[in-house]
Parts: C-alpha cells; sequence; structure tokens
C-alpha cells in the first residue's frame, strides 16, 4: 500500500530553488490520489492538510533534507482544487535559525490564487 506521502512525491512534478531565498514547486495531484476519496464523494475537492504536506514534501526534495512541519502560521484556501488540476507553489523564505525556517508560499492554478500558506518547518533529523 502507499502511504499519502508517496503519493504526494508522485504528485511533484517540479522543485527548483529561485534565488536569493525561493523555490519554486509543481504539482499534479491525480484522479486517484487518496486525498480525493471521501472529500468529497462525486464533487472530489483536495483537502488543505494536503496542500501543507504538498509545500512539505517539495521543500524536502528542494533542499535536500528530511522537514517536519511544527506550525502552520496562516493557511487562507481560496479556491476548491480538482484531480488533474496543475498547482505551483511560489515559496519564499521569511525567517531563518539554526533550529526551523519558515516560509510563505502562495499557490496558483493557472493564474488563479488557491491557497495562501504560511509555516514553520524544522530539520528531522530523527527521520534521515
Amino acid at each position: 500500500m502507499t502511504s499519502l506521502e508517496d503519493e504526494l512525491r508522485l504528485a511533484l512534478v517540479a522543485a527548483q530553488a529561485t534565488p536569493p531565498a525561493g523555490v519554486s514547486l509543481e504539482f499534479c495531484y491525480p484522479p486517484t490520489f487518496t486525498g480525493f476519496q471521501g472529500h468529497f464523494p462525486n464533487d472530489p475537492i483536495l483537502p488543505g492538510v494536503c496542500l501543507l504536506q504538498s509545500l512539505r514534501v517539495g521543500l524536502e526534495k528542494a533542499w535536500g533534507t528530511r522537514l517536519r512541519l511544527t506550525d502552520v502560521l496562516t493557511a487562507k484556501f481560496t479556491a476548491p482544487v480538482r484531480p488533474c488540476d496543475t498547482l505551483l507553489f511560489a515559496v519564499t523564505e521569511t525567517a531563518r535559525t539554526a533550529q526551523a525556517v519558515s516560509t510563505k508560499a502562495k499557490v496558483m492554478r493557472a493564474g488563479q490564487c488557491v491557497a495562501e500558506l504560511s509555516v514553520k518547518l524544522e530539520e528531522d533529523r530523527a527521520g534521515q
């Protein structure tokens, strides 16, 4: 059985650093993606938690390190995400300490904002 994390990695199309302190991520979730199951029957919408975890998984790929999402500072969901939608995450680092990094992300679909996220992450040394 495939885990949600594995499915998120498969949905990740591209992850690229954008200097000086940004990352660009692209995701496309197939109709079979676990997050759509039961949310909602006959009208699938991607749950917001999947966008938050997508951000973490994409940053792991871009930065080459395991991360743990420790705090959701803000999460504003402005439009539904459907199966096969291509999402672009424009991520900017807003603060960094030796222990944690804070980022903000604007999530777009075909020029329309679907979410604005601000999170704090820490390196997951136990998961490496």
